[in-house]
């Protein structure tokens, strides 16, 4: 369901907040930006790395198979894939590179915050999510951590978006972000590789 943002709002603060949900349940992809005849439509991750980086704008451009946050190239999901061969990839999708929930970044309350329980240099000069944790709103998600667990653990949006947020700002910084596939002729080297290696250990077969 689409909500539209107040009127007051600036369109350069304005992103979506859409997770691609694969098959089984699990959110596996990052949908960055989707192309329109207005121009495009910014996820609310990519909204906030931009504005994170205003000091040093970062230009959006967006070409065929590539999708470029300044010199940031970012490999765009395509319909052969790995195991996304049938997957609806419409729009910039990448593979969503997960932090270890514990490693995502701090978390206070509101409590904390209203007493005064933190520290100024938590939030002076980072990037601050203000969401809720609670099941009973519903808005828990299932990620490939959810079955490695002895129980199905969900996430909370604002979390998610924390691990989108997380992977943009890693991928500019030239971190390790981002999931490689090997093209269809790639993907024919092993099975190649194989039958060499049987050839040799049987040569009269």
């Amino acid at each position: 369901m689409e909500v539209p943002p107040p009127p007051t709002v600036p369109m350069h603060r304005v992103g979506f907040n859409d997770f691609p949900t694969d098959s089984d349940g699990i959110i596996r992809r990052n949908l960055i930006f989707v192309r329109s005849q207005e121009g495009g439509f910014y996820s609310f991750a990519l909204r906030v790395v931009l504005a994170f980086h205003r000091a040093s704008p970062l230009v959006v451009r967006a070409e065929e198979h590539h999708l470029y946050l300044g010199q940031t190239a970012l490999e765009v999901l395509s319909g052969q894939a790995g195991g996304y061969q049938a997957v609806d990839n419409r729009g910039y999708q990448i593979l969503l590179r997960y932090r270890h929930p514990s490693s995502l970044a701090r978390q206070i309350s509101i409590s904390q915050v209203l007493s005064g329980q933190f520290e100024p240099s938590w939030i002076a000069n980072q990037i601050v999510l203000v969401g809720t944790t609670a099941p009973s709103l519903k808005d828990q998600f299932y990620t490939p951590f959810s079955f490695n667990q002895d129980q199905n653990l969900t996430m909370p949006g604002v979390a998610i978006h924390a691990q989108m947020i997380s992977q943009l700002l890693d991928a500019i910084a030239g971190k390790p972000a981002l999931y490689q596939f090997f093209t269809p002729l790639g993907e024919n080297w092993p099975g190649c590789g194989r039958a060499v290696c049987w050839r040799q250990v049987w040569p009269g077969g």
